[in-house]
């Protein structure tokens, strides 16, 4: 794939959640720097229980490979969920989660780095 490709893929929100949607990612091959390929994604997720909660998710990621080994050599995941719902007595409850993770394989950034 050259650089600037991009590809989607839909998958159901596991059921285990108790929540009926999908998941949407939009995954694009945004650069080549020497052997390092870096993947952007962009993700949402919206879902619905019986009881009326509501389930609303937005990531976005890069995950950097090195070609030539073939590995995952840094990754940062940012992401915003959001859950409502009606408790027990008819209260409204509610849920509101950021994430944000960074990993690098240690080395990997500063050779990367050097290469620029």
């Amino acid at each position: 794939m050259d650089v600037g490709g991009s590809w989607k893929v839909t998958l159901p929100i596991p059921a285990t959640t108790g929540y009926v949607g999908d998941v949407r990612y939009d995954y694009t091959y945004t650069k080549k720097s020497g052997t390092i390929a870096t993947i952007g994604v962009e993700g949402r997720a919206e879902g619905k229980k019986g009881d009326g909660g509501k389930l609303t998710s937005k990531s976005t990621a890069e995950y950097k490979f090195d070609v030539r080994s073939g590995r995952l050599v840094a990754s940062t995941i940012d992401q915003l969920t959001q859950a409502e719902g009606v408790a027990a007595g008819g209260q409204p409850q509610g849920l509101r989660q950021h994430l944000r993770v960074e990993w690098t394989v240690e080395g990997e950034a500063k050779a990367e780095a050097e290469t620029k």
